[in-house]
């Protein structure tokens, strides 16, 4: 009898995916979707600030009311240091959210993805992503989903610090929340993104003329 060859098959490499590469990987594809955002009064003698989220390619931003002024005039700076001027279109006062239209509409823009709020499960690893003036971030746990006072739906984590207007995103780099409330020392509050995509969805309806393909610039805010 001949000699019985071995036969080794050949090991596929096996890549090891870690959180931490994880976590970089949905920051870094979030964070060119931040607009660091500036008002001002329309004497000039009071200014805000503010971090909005680009939500569409066309343009709409996300960002939390509070940074809105009586008669104000707003512009942005993106991640890569463009300037844009911007105009508020809406807001929502129930959910503290308003809403900016980038004028510029020859830069080009990276909007963020915005994911399934409802598909959210306690226990799983997220993280908060904003910073006033610079990309900060803080990790943390999703610890439960509750109604808030405002009857919707509010996403809670124990991220330690919380970035200024932060977003928080799941470890696949999709947005779950926005709008952050610190409720407590160890606690924040976020706004649902399912929330703000019914919400956008409205507003692009409202704004748009009829028979018109793409959704205008407009100068009156609405209501939402």
């Amino acid at each position: 009898p001949g000699d019985t060859a071995a036969v080794v098959a050949s090991q596929p490499d096996v890549k090891v995916v870690t959180e931490e590469s994880m976590v970089i990987s949905a920051v870094d594809k979030n964070s060119k979707s931040l607009v660091r955002i500036l008002g001002n009064s329309a004497q000039n003698l009071t200014s805000s600030s503010g971090v909005g989220v680009i939500l569409s390619k066309d343009g709409f931003v996300e960002v939390d009311s509070r940074i809105l002024l009586d008669g104000g005039t707003y512009s942005g700076t993106l991640s890569d240091g463009t300037a844009v001027n911007l105009d508020m279109i809406g807001r929502n006062d129930e959910s503290q959210v308003a809403y900016f239209k980038i004028k510029d509409s020859s830069v080009k823009l990276i909007p963020a993805t915005l994911g399934d709020s409802d598909a959210a499960k306690v226990g799983e690893s997220v993280v908060a992503l904003g910073g006033q003036d610079r990309d900060s971030i803080s990790r943390g746990t999703l610890t439960s989903l509750i109604k808030g006072t405002t009857s919707l739906l509010q996403i809670e984590t124990d991220a330690s610090y919380m970035p200024a207007t932060a977003e928080l995103i799941d470890l696949n780099g999709n947005i779950i929340g926005l709008n952050p409330r610190r409720e407590d020392a160890v606690s924040s509050l976020f706004l649902p993104s399912n929330v703000i995509k019914e919400q956008l969805t409205e507003l692009i309806k409202t704004l748009a003329p009829q028979n018109a393909s793409s959704t205008p610039v407009v100068s009156k805010s609405v209501n939402l």
